[in-house]
């Protein structure tokens, strides 16, 4: 008879994937400060510049959504090929 692991054991498979987790976290959080700050300081920018105020800064947001979006798909289809079982496969 093996022995129940009390309510405060972590199993190693779970302490595992709690450290992919926050990799997975930590690349992300740079990338979406990069994605989204760029875009949108340098829309200000040339709007500053250029004398045209929503434009730049408009097209900048539309970028720094994109940047998003394309982030966290990558981020979460990563996700999802380090969580699925050997013997599983996708639908």
């Amino acid at each position: 008879m093996t022995p129940k692991p009390s309510l405060g054991a972590v199993s190693t498979q779970n302490k595992d994937g709690r450290v992919v987790f926050m990799g997975a976290v930590i690349d992300m959080t740079w990338q979406l400060a990069i994605v989204v700050l760029i875009p949108i300081v340098g829309g200000y920018k040339l709007d500053q510049h250029f004398k045209t105020t929503p434009l730049w800064l408009l097209v900048g947001c539309a970028l720094a959504i994109a940047g998003t979006v394309a982030v966290l798909r990558r981020i979460l289809s990563g996700l999802n090929q380090s969580f699925t079982h050997p013997g599983e496969t996708k639908k």
